[in-house]
């Protein structure tokens, strides 16, 4: 088993230690919640095995990555990216001297591409646009190529589908937005293959959700509208069902808030562009969806840029501006006293 991954991209939700021990974080948690547990244990079994074990040891090595990678990870998502990527520095610097003392290795492989996963999500996150791009390349190919050799490596396709996501996030930043969209696709394809071969593993369900709303606000930007509202209305349904079928799991309602500002999104710029009697609903539809989004964005506890699945978000600032958008297109065409609340 792979130490460097966690069974969803918070990676420190159920266990990645193997015969080494196991750590687990009820569901239900906070994402403060996890991240501070996370970084508590890391940093106590960081000073276990250095009181106990040899530093030229490679078993003991590979433990101390796994533990500055739940350090990188419980930092990331308390917003602290600075000390994600301090952590993930850590971690490639021992898996790459790994790596290259063995080759032909696939856990070694496997560990690299993990931090350069790692690495470039930080970097992306602080806006270190070139360098992002290099790691997360370096990432994919190695994921991609393990995931290829072996058809059963489910820890690989979900880090080759996860540096996809993050190479389309910093293409839709760059404008290449059907690049982006394009990757996004693919991600999408690989989870939905994991999703359908373990029908029972909520997180990369939730990552197929993440991904079709992710798809449907790329379709936006390009103006593909009714395809953006069907992809929104699918990644909305799905979220829904895992929601409720997991109460109290914020990882789904994140992508339910997504998927309501998302639709809102689309419907509006469907109103911006209508001639006919259509353009009134149009924008009332939209504000209903914003009006989702913020109620649901409320159901949820200091909300972070990035979801528990680790996907980027709008967040509640987006649903706010949505609803202003609507009031403001809806002044001057709606009835006296039929304005919504």
């Amino acid at each position: 088993m792979n130490i460097l991954r966690l069974a969803n991209r918070l990676r420190f939700i159920v266990t990645r230690l193997g015969s080494f021990g196991i750590v687990v974080v009820p569901r239900g948690r906070t994402v403060a919640d996890w991240s501070r547990q996370a970084a508590n244990w890391a940093h106590v079994q960081i000073a276990g095995v250095t009181a106990s074990a040899a530093p030229d040891n490679a078993m003991f090595r590979r433990y101390v990555a796994g533990s500055y990678s739940a350090i990188g990870d419980a930092q990331g998502q308390s917003g602290n990216f600075k000390g994600m990527l301090d952590a993930y520095q850590k971690v490639f610097h021992i898996t790459q001297e790994a790596a290259a003392a063995d080759p032909k290795n696939e856990q070694a492989q496997d560990d690299l591409a993990t931090a350069y996963d790692g690495v470039g999500y930080a970097q992306y996150a602080l806006v270190q646009s070139r360098e992002a791009k290099a790691n997360l390349t370096a990432a994919r190919e190695i994921a991609a190529k393990l995931a290829a050799a072996d058809s059963t490596n489910a820890d690989m396709k979900q880090l080759w589908a996860f540096s996809e996501v993050y190479l389309g996030y910093w293409e839709e930043r760059s404008g290449a937005s059907a690049s982006a969209l394009k990757r996004y696709r693919l991600a999408l394809s690989i989870w939905d293959a994991l999703a359908s071969a373990a029908p029972s593993d909520m997180d990369t369900s939730v990552r197929v959700a993440s991904i079709e709303s992710r798809i449907g606000r790329v379709l936006t930007r390009m103006g593909q509208l009714q395809e953006a509202v069907g992809d929104q209305q699918k990644a909305l349904a799905q979220a829904q069902k895992i929601a409720a079928e997991h109460p109290g799991d914020e990882g789904p309602i994140y992508v339910v808030a997504e998927s309501f500002v998302g639709l809102g999104d689309a419907l509006a710029r469907m109103a911006e562009q209508a001639k006919d009697g259509r353009r009134l609903d149009l924008w009332r539809e939209a504000r209903s969806d914003y009006a989702q989004g913020d109620e649901t964005w409320r159901e949820i506890h200091t909300p972070s840029s990035f979801s528990p699945t680790s996907f980027e978000v709008a967040g509640p600032k987006a649903a706010a501006a949505g609803l202003g958008r609507c009031d403001a297109a809806l002044a001057p065409i709606v009835p006296k006293g039929h304005f919504p609340e």
